[in-house]
């Protein structure tokens, strides 16, 4: 019943902009992205411009950069601790806090992989690095995070725009302006200069609006090429930072790891000093690797909250006999399905590669599916980049250009629906183990809270919306019959398949650029733990000090930062 909505079939219940609307916050004018349009012919025409960036030939042609900018990052820091951790000598690619050691220092592992993953994006993007890794651009990268603060208040507080209006945000609106004037000078050095066919950019300006038979306008540019910036960049760099900081806690799985790195001349040993940089041919060919990627996914979902839908055309009858009625919100929370013991076992919460091994051999799960492709990439997320691009281009877009104008007028109170639905499922799992809610979006509750019975714009549908009965009376329809079913089925063990952590979600309205987030993965992965030893710093407190640094913030962020230490191998 989980995928029934996502998945292109008779319940498959179409994306709605009234849901996503504050993925729009980082394009100035705010305009439908390839993540925040309805379902329709603008959303096909830029997904499938979107798609044509990740085919193998595409990835091949961006994996020797993700190379050198480990490679980078590795030899900054073995400068560094050649110098045992000096701070005049501190890397420019993680900022080094203190000395810990001879031969060792400590850095903030979100930072490290924030400038990693950025780098990686500007070079999709416009075939170019944005100078995160020798820190050239260093406030491009500040500004980017700003950015993803801003996101993450409107998607938390539908009302905060609204707020802002009334109370300006000084410091905010000068963000908002600098980072708006840095991509627009993006898209037009672009359209001046247009980069090559393989990169977003360059796809993008093929691209005719089928409203206008026109190609995209700079507006439409700008609003696409914040997506490519700010969606691809924070959900793998936390996905980069959580499994690492959970290989660092656990030495046995860290051994297990080195052990299948070594075997394919990866690691760095006295007698293999300068180990092999990571190829192409290795894609899928590290079982290991693989599941501790598999299972940091799954304990870890940077996209926690998951993925939301409005039922605007008619009521659903799912499997089960649950009906969704029309015009009410439906999510599907990654966070809590990868916590699930029906479908994960009894341990869900402990760090345990050793799942996907064990059901290595068994068939996929009825949600993924059949066959692997040359590369590696199988099952749901995992596809092959020609299945991912059949299923795109098959979606459900009935009636959904009609409802546009509807959803606009309703973004303020189905968007507050949708915290609802949030709060009722994924909320259950995440405060279960009392994770914080960031700062600036603690604030921006507060100021919408006060605000919004003093606006008159939007207040009372957002009133509406919160007390609506049908919309709760749903939610804990949806909880009682998951809870039933799970009654039903038998838990998981080794001779059941395991269903692949959801992160990138399902169906027609899947991630586009999954396939390059999955090999960062592997590569960022296996090269930095190739050359360079981790552990976590003592200040940390462990795995449950790790656990503790849990922060949800539209995506599952580390408190706080993961100071970590770094020593090399030889």
């Amino acid at each position: 019943m989980h995928n029934c909505c996502l998945q292109n079939s008779k319940t498959y219940i179409p994306k709605n902009r009234a849901v996503y609307h504050a993925i729009e916050a980082g394009s100035r004018p705010p305009l439908p992205n390839i993540v925040s349009s309805s379902d329709g012919d603008y959303w096909r025409a830029v997904r499938d411009a979107w798609m044509k960036c990740f085919t193998s030939p595409n990835l091949k042609r961006v994996l020797p950069t993700i190379v050198d900018l480990c490679q980078q990052t590795v030899e900054q820091h073995k400068a560094a601790t050649a110098a045992n951790g000096s701070l005049s000598t501190k890397p420019a690619a993680a900022q080094v806090t203190m000395s810990a050691g001879t031969g060792s220092v400590i850095v903030n592992l979100c930072e490290l992989t924030d400038r990693i993953t950025l780098d990686v994006i500007g070079h999709v993007s416009y075939g170019r690095d944005f100078g995160a890794v020798n820190k050239k651009r260093d406030r491009y990268l500040f500004l980017v995070t700003s950015m993803l603060a801003v996101m993450h208040e409107e998607m938390s507080y539908p009302l905060i725009r609204l707020v802002r209006r009334i109370r300006p945000h000084k410091e905010q609106a000068i963000i908002l302006a600098e980072y708006d004037a840095a991509n627009t000078a993006d898209v037009m050095q672009a359209r001046q200069h247009p980069p090559p066919e393989h990169t977003i950019a360059g796809q993008l300006l093929g691209v005719c609006d089928p409203a206008t038979s026109k190609p995209l306008t700079q507006d439409q540019l700008k609003a696409e090429m914040v997506v490519a910036t700010l969606a691809g960049f924070e959900t793998t760099s936390n996905a980069l930072s959580w499994t690492l900081g959970s290989l660092a806690c656990h030495p046995e799985a860290m051994s297990k790891l080195e052990q299948e790195l070594d075997a394919h001349g990866l690691l760095a040993t006295p007698n293999n000093p300068a180990p092999e940089p990571f190829t192409w041919q290795l894609l899928g060919k590290l079982p290991y690797l693989n599941a501790v990627i598999k299972e940091g996914l799954r304990l870890f979902s940077p996209a926690a909250n998951g993925s939301f839908r409005i039922n605007m055309e008619k009521d659903v009858e799912l499997p089960g006999g649950l009906v969704i009625p029309k015009g009410v919100p439906v999510g599907v929370p990654f966070y809590a399905l990868g916590h699930d013991p029906a479908i994960y076992g009894p341990d869900t919460a402990a760090f345990r590669p050793e799942r996907w091994l064990a059901a290595a051999n068994s068939s996929r799960s009825s949600s993924a599916s059949s066959g692997n492709d040359a590369e590696g990439c199988s099952g749901s997320q995992n596809s092959s980049i020609d299945s991912l691009k059949e299923a795109d281009t098959s979606g459900s877009d009935s009636n959904s250009n009609n409802s546009e104008h509807t959803a606009r007028q309703l973004a303020p109170a189905t968007a507050a629906i949708v915290a609802m639905v949030a709060a009722a499922t994924t909320g259950r799992a995440l405060q279960q183990d009392n994770l914080p809610m960031h700062p600036s979006t603690a604030a921006a509750g507060e100021a919408a809270a006060s605000a919004a019975d003093s606006s008159d714009e939007g207040s009372p549908a957002a009133k509406a919306a919160v007390k609506t009965v049908s919309a709760n009376s749903v939610v804990k329809d949806l909880i009682a019959v998951s809870q039933q079913q799970q009654q039903q089925q038998p838990s998981n063990n080794s001779k059941q398949p395991l269903q692949d952590p959801w992160t990138f979600s399902i169906g027609p309205r899947d991630c586009a650029g999954q396939a390059l987030a999955r090999i960062e993965l592997q590569v960022v992965i296996a090269m930095l733990l190739g050359n360079l030893q981790m552990q976590l710093a003592p200040e940390v407190g462990g795995w449950e000090g790790l656990l503790s640094r849990r922060m949800y913030h539209t995506t599952l962020q580390i408190k706080g930062g993961l100071p970590i230490v770094l020593t090399p191998r030889v």
